[in-house]
């Protein structure tokens, strides 16, 4: 929410002002769930036995439009509901602790790609252990 500009920021509380709380509540719930069936798609998509690669790619650019849908439907509710960030800092250093990674000083802080980098390579690992089961 923080990498907004002050005009996106000022359209995203237009459409809370215009359309409505309950109306937005409602929307982001249809946008997530337009994410869930393009996610369903791709993973069929890549698991098809012939599959195209037109069809993959374009799968993939249906879950990447439909996120992009609910990122800005997660602005708005950041906006509805600002004490979310308090929320996310504590489940952030809770997931921290639980891939094992120390609590750091501000200037020792890594960097998000490198973060990212821990994260994904997280991922693969338990990927590949519940693989090998």
């Amino acid at each position: 929410m923080n990498n907004l500009s002050d005009k996106h920021k000022q359209v995203l509380q237009c459409a809370i002002d215009i359309y409505g709380r309950e109306a937005q509540r409602k929307m982001i719930i249809e946008e997530m769930a337009e994410l869930t069936k393009a996610i369903c798609k791709e993973d069929r998509a890549s698991k098809a036995f012939n599959a195209k690669k037109s069809a993959m790619l374009e799968a993939e650019n249906a879950v990447i439009e439909e996120m992009a849908d609910v990122q800005i439907m997660l602005w708005q509710m950041h906006l509805m509901y600002p004490d979310c960030n308090n929320y996310i800092d504590k489940k952030i250093d809770r997931l921290a602790g639980r891939l094992g990674i120390n609590k750091q000083e501000p200037s020792e802080t890594q960097s998000p790609s490198e973060l990212m980098k821990l994260l994904s390579t997280a991922a693969f690992l338990g990927r590949s252990l519940r693989n090998a089961e």
